[in-house]
């Protein structure tokens, strides 16, 4: 089971940043941050969400795919879903 640490909340520029201390993922040096930004026009938001790591098994791209479209994407996914309602 993955263990993360959080390492910074800056509520008044809508961003959190966070490391992966143990993941069955082949990493390590795992930092991530998701920050927020409010959309002028409508009651919206945009959000960005990145990590940094180092691989330490297998295929690089794979892992980026894995993290990216499946985390973070079924997570922005879960969201809209979320605040649709």
């Amino acid at each position: 089971m993955p263990c993360e640490q959080p390492l910074a909340l800056y509520e008044s520029e809508h961003y959190f940043r966070y490391c992966i201390l143990t993941s069955p993922l082949p990493v390590k040096d795992y930092v991530a941050q998701l920050t927020l930004y409010p959309v002028t026009m409508g009651n919206q938001t945009f959000g960005i969400w990145i990590a940094e790591c180092k691989v330490t098994d297998g295929n690089e791209a794979g892992l980026i795919d894995a993290v990216g479209n499946g985390t973070f994407g079924k997570a922005f996914e879960v969201l809209n879903e979320y605040f649709a309602r």
